[in-house]
């Protein structure tokens, strides 16, 4: 037998699925586009207007890219899986997040002593290629099965 005010209590109750309210899907999908859209922008911002602008939009690129899968998994399951989903998972992220600080120190190199800035673009490339297969790692696509946020977790 249904209560009366029963749905309106559940619908005023956070879902368990949601980071700060907002539904995994659409915070992956946001943060997937923003990423792209920073992707687009470096490399005019490169040619244009200089490494200062290349290296903030590539920070926040950066960021979304990362929060895309911590949107979608949780911080806490995202990261358990990173490091705990096997070898390729593990040096997949690890590929990632170094090609990510290689890339902010050869822009602040350039700042300083000037590098061509084929150096910055080729790096930039590696990281995007980095990021789309730990998307894939992320997903499961290397071996071990992702776990969502929701999913009960059984490690002991």
């Amino acid at each position: 037998q249904r209560q009366p005010g029963r749905k309106a209590e559940a619908e005023a109750e956070p879902r368990r699925d949601r980071c700060c309210g907002v539904d995994p899907w659409f915070g992956m999908m946001t943060c997937v586009c923003v990423s792209a859209l920073c992707a687009i922008l470096d490399v005019v911002f490169l040619s244009l207007v200089g490494v200062e602008a290349f290296l903030v939009v590539f920070a926040i690129g950066a960021v979304a890219g990362i929060q895309a899968m911590v949107f979608f998994f949780g911080p806490r399951k995202y990261c358990g899986n990173t490091l705990c989903s096997g070898p390729a998972r593990r040096w997949i992220a690890v590929t990632y997040w170094s090609l990510i600080g290689l890339t902010v120190f050869l822009a602040a190199w350039s700042l300083q002593h000037g590098l061509p800035p084929s150096v910055l673009i080729l790096s930039f490339v590696l990281c995007k290629v980095a990021w789309a297969f730990n998307l894939m790692a992320s997903c499961g696509c290397f071996g071990g099965k992702p776990r969502r946020r929701d999913e009960e977790d059984t490690r002991v």
